[in-house]
This record gives C-alpha cells, sequence and structure tokens, in this order.
C-alpha cells in the first residue's frame, strides 16, 4: 500500500499483464481511481504507450474547521512487445465507474504487412 497525504491515496500506478497467443497480443491494464474518459493508448511499431489522468478533491467540515485538498496527477506507463503490432487494430474495452480495468487487444503484423526486405519481390 502506498503511503497517503493527509488521507488522500497518492498518484495511483498502473499495473499491467500481457499474454499472447498466435495472432495477437492482449493486455490488461489496472488503473485505480482513473475514469475510462481519461486514458490515452498510444501503439508504435512494438511499443504500447499508455497514459492516465486523474484528480481528487476532498473536504472537511467539523465546527469552525474547513479542510480542502487537492490530487491531480497524470500516470505514464510504456512498454516494448516483441513483435509489431496493428496501431489501427487495437481494441480497448472494460472499466468500472472509478477504476479503470483496461482489456486492450493488438493484433501483430507479419514480416509481409509492413513492407520488410524479405517480403519484397
Amino acid at each position: 500500500m502506498m503511503p497517503s497525504l493527509r488521507g488522500m491515496e497518492t498518484e495511483p500506478r498502473i499495473r499491467i499483464d500481457v499474454q499472447e497467443n498466435d495472432k495477437a497480443y492482449m493486455i490488461k491494464a489496472d488503473m485505480p481511481g482513473v475514469k475510462k474518459e481519461n486514458i490515452k493508448i498510444s501503439v508504435d511499431g512494438s511499443t504500447v504507450s499508455l497514459t492516465a489522468t486523474s484528480s481528487e478533491q476532498k473536504k472537511e467540515k467539523g465546527g469552525n474547521m474547513v479542510r480542502s485538498e487537492r490530487y491531480y496527477g497524470e500516470q505514464y506507463r510504456s512498454f516494448s512487445l516483441p513483435q509489431e503490432v496493428d496501431e489501427h487494430g487495437a481494441e480497448a474495452a472494460g472499466s468500472t465507474a472509478n477504476s479503470a480495468r483496461l482489456n486492450l487487444r493488438s493484433v501483430k503484423l507479419s514480416a509481409s504487412t509492413h513492407g520488410s526486405p524479405a517480403a519484397q519481390p
């Protein structure tokens, strides 16, 4: 568990699992406290990048005491897959109201798909 600042969690971490079959990579990413609409996915060759922004505001009132705290943060995670994937064929799904679990399926590119010298006449 990450330490907290006055009762607020520190910025969330992106946790990933990657599985592979003959045609695609299946990437599962847990992003606690991040809404689906605050996730950006980028694929460039074999590199997958995930960016997640989050914010939290907390107010406490009691007697003469008023306290307000805010957190705004951005997490970034980038990793390389063993083989290039189709950036247009990436499919993302999954989320709950306040915590995203991203399921991303990235289709593998064969050597002939992206024009390697071995595939040209």
